[in-house]
């Protein structure tokens, strides 16, 4: 029954750190800031064997670290293409009801927010395939939202 529940979350959370994060970091720092932002999550997903330990410890750090910005601003693209009311709101309650239910503070803002656009209730069960693909849909808006931004950069001669 959470199945669809658990899509949503990794819907809202992992478009940021695949794509959204990807492009942030390309955009400041060039193909290098890309590879850090993906080598950095990469590396801290690696198995629990003891020689790679602090290694995993130290990407993890980076990852949260360069996962920061991102994140805030996936948020503020996700309210931008949902209901934006809402997305602030869960935004807002986010750090005194449901920090506790993310073990990364960054997925949990964006996966609330991200509810909070779609206009479900954070402790609800979304369990139909319409929410799902709500949610890609969303994630979608938020994309074409980073795209024309980078091109009306791109226009002024910024990018």
């Amino acid at each position: 029954e959470q199945l669809n529940q658990h899509v949503i979350n990794a819907t809202l959370s992992v478009s940021n750190d695949r794509i959204m994060a990807v492009l942030f970091w390309f955009l400041i720092l060039g193909p290098v800031g890309a590879l850090l932002y993906r080598c950095s999550s990469q590396i801290s997903l690696l198995t629990n064997e003891e020689t790679l330990l602090p290694l995993q410890e130290s990407a993890q750090r980076l990852h949260h670290i360069l996962e920061w910005i991102p994140a805030r601003l996936t948020t503020f693209s996700y309210a931008l293409a949902g209901s934006m009311n809402d997305a602030i709101a869960n935004w807002r309650d986010y750090s005194s009801e449901w920090s506790q239910c993310f073990c990364n503070h960054n997925c949990g803002i964006l996966v609330c927010s991200g509810l909070g656009a779609l206009q479900i209730p954070a402790d609800s069960q979304a369990n139909d395939l319409e929410s799902v693909q709500a949610a890609l849909s969303l994630t979608n808006r938020a994309l074409i939202i980073w795209v024309s931004f980078i091109a009306l950069l791109t226009l002024a001669g910024f990018a």
